[in-house]
């Protein structure tokens, strides 16, 4: 049995060691070190809270049950299972996550295991001493077998590969908020498709609704048209009223189709798919009585998009680190140790040992200026995501101020639009009574009845539009912004070497 034995190390390189670690924990990350933006926002909102709206903590995580509706909740919940983009946004993050093992592995040495066999043979016709080899020597073929095990370890001096983890980490936590902000927007939009399917039906329901008591108006002009007491352009008029209000039909039923396939395609389903489930006519969901709208400072907390924002900046950051660490050297260790003989039999023997072990230092001390060009271009970056910061929080707060503007003005809109059609209703009653009573003509009963249909439109589509204003609102503050996809994607091993990174 042959025994190995193992050679014991030199003092020089245990003393090289031992520098490399004072190296290595005496020397700070050169660039600069993240601080978060701090980006002034107004204490309050300029514009005037409508009536069941008030300052408070929003109620975010599930907004859309303030509807009570449950047909709306289901689809919300069934979106957020089946949706692609939100599947899309899931295998980001596996990929930022993967990137980062990438950037942690780099503060590891490197081991690799080599083994190798080979047949070679020199020339005999090859010169020596003047004279060719196979005069001197037999020339024959030679066995070579190798195997080696290589070790190297870059020592992270000037915090290159800190950097580089700094930045990996940033960019895996941005890729879990750009998820949250896909799932925002995910939300909302259900909501506003449906909103949009259910006032279709609403309109259609109107327009059916009229085309009936129109219909029955003109059943009177033509009763009277035989009877020779109206005129024939009386009975034209309502002939083309009933064609013009069933000419609406067909678009109407066309765009609540299109809005079906959108929400089926929204829950990752294929078109069509909700047809039987949505086609029950139901009105538009109620408002709540009461909307909580939070302080303008929680949106820094609260919206995606701004705490997306902010990691980019961080990441960016790192990397102006990782390209000022080219101005330094970089200092390696590296050694392998294996075994090499020509035959099998002799090749773990102790005198078949091989071994190497060393520092290396590269340096690179003249680039022509690219290095710094380099630091330069990292820095510029930095301001173009700082910029990029400041329009998103700023992109925030105007997307509130209009939700709450538009908000307030529909409700004022819709309470002028439901006197109105009151109004309409009362006088195409009178008209339609006073015309059988022959007491005016038909073109009142025309107008009363035009403007019936116009006005309950309008309403059926204010109706909506409130409750879109409030869905605006509720994604505008960053609704449900703290729901995370599942674990396995999000989650890290902690790394206790990146204290500092965990801001």
């Amino acid at each position: 049995m042959t025994t190995l034995t193992t050679a014991r190390p030199s003092r020089a390189p245990r003393g090289l060691l031992l520098v490399a670690s004072l190296f290595v924990t005496g020397c700070a990350a050169v660039g600069p070190d993240y601080v978060p933006p701090t980006v002034p926002v107004p204490a309050g909102w300029s514009s005037d809270l409508a009536d069941g709206v008030r300052a408070g903590a929003a109620e975010l995580e599930e907004w859309w049950k303030l509807f009570e509706d449950p047909v709306l909740s289901s689809l919300v919940d069934r979106a957020s299972e089946g949706n692609l983009d939100l599947r899309a946004a899931v295998s980001r993050i596996d990929e930022a996550r993967a990137m980062l093992g990438v950037a942690r592995g780099a503060r590891l040495p490197r081991i690799d295991v080599d083994a190798s066999y080979s047949r070679s043979r020199q020339s005999s016709e090859s010169s020596l001493g003047g004279k060719t080899l196979g005069d001197i020597v037999s020339v024959s073929d030679v066995d070579t077998y190798t195997t080696a095990i290589g070790a190297g370890w870059e020592l992270d001096v000037f915090g290159r590969v800190r950097r580089s983890v700094e930045s990996s980490h940033a960019n895996w936590q941005a890729s879990v908020e750009d998820y949250g902000g896909v799932l925002v927007a995910l939300r909302a939009e259900v909501a506003l498709v449906y909103i949009e399917s259910r006032s279709l039906q609403d309109r259609i329901a109107i327009a059916e609704r009229n085309v009936v008591s129109q219909r029955a108006s003109r059943e009177i002009v033509r009763k009277r048209r035989e009877a020779g007491t109206a005129p024939g352009l009386e009975l034209a008029q309502a002939d083309g009223n009933v064609a013009s209000t069933e000419a609406t039909l067909p678009q109407l039923r066309a765009q609540l189709r299109l809005a079906t396939n959108r929400l089926s395609v929204l829950l990752g389903e294929h078109p069509g798919a909700l047809e039987d489930e949505l086609g029950t006519q139901s009105s538009v969901p109620s408002p709540p009585e009461s909307t909580l709208v939070s302080i303008p400072a929680d949106l820094l907390r609260k919206r995606p998009d701004i705490r997306r924002a902010e990691r980019l900046l961080a990441a960016q950051t790192a990397r102006v680190g990782v390209a000022t660490a080219d101005l330094y050297p970089r200092l390696s260790l590296s050694g392998v140790f294996g075994f090499s003989a020509q035959s099998p039999g002799d090749l773990f023997q102790s005198s078949s040992r091989t071994f190497g072990v060393g520092p290396s230092l590269v340096w690179n001390v003249f680039a022509g200026g690219s290095v710094r060009s380099a630091i330069d271009v990292e820095d510029a970056r930095v301001t173009q995501a700082l910029v990029a910061y400041e329009h998103t929080v700023l992109r925030a707060l105007e997307d509130v101020e209009g939700a709450l503007t538009g908000y307030s003005h529909e409700r004022t809109r819709n309470t002028s639009l439901r006197s109105a059609v009151d109004a309409y209703r009362r006088a195409v009653g009178f008209a339609e009574d006073l015309y059988k009573g022959g007491k005016t003509d038909f073109q009142n009963v025309l107008d009363a009845q035009r403007n019936l249909l116009a006005f309950e439109d309008q309403l059926a589509t204010s109706n909506a539009a409130l409750v879109e204003h409030l869905v605006a609102l509720y994604r505008a503050m960053g609704g449900a912004w703290n729901v995370r996809p599942e674990e396995r994607a999000t989650e890290l091993p902690r790394d206790t070497s990146e204290e500092g990174e965990q801001k």
